[in-house]
C-alpha cells in the first residue's frame, strides 16, 4: 500500500506525508486537524499508550493554562 519506508523514520514523519483522509482515519478528525497544525502526536497519548479522549485532552490544557 505504501511501498517500502526508510527504517529511520517514525510513524509521526510517516503520518505527516499521508494524506488528510488516511490522517483522519488513524487518528480522527479534530486530532487529525491539530496534528496538522503542528501538535505532536506524543501529546494525544500518556506514558502507558492510553490515547487521550478530546474531553480528556481539553481538560488537560486547561489545567495547563491555569
Amino acid at each position: 500500500m505504501f511501498g517500502p519506508v526508510p527504517a529511520a523514520t517514525n510513524f509521526e514523519e510517516f503520518l505527516k506525508k499521508l494524506s488528510i483522509e488516511f490522517q483522519q482515519d488513524v487518528l480522527g478528525l479534530e486530532r487529525a486537524k491539530r496534528f496538522r497544525t503542528g501538535e505532536r502526536l506524543e501529546k494525544f497519548v500518556d506514558q502507558s499508550g492510553h490515547v487521550y479522549t478530546l474531553k480528556e485532552l481539553a481538560r488537560r490544557e486547561k489545567f495547563k493554562g491555569s
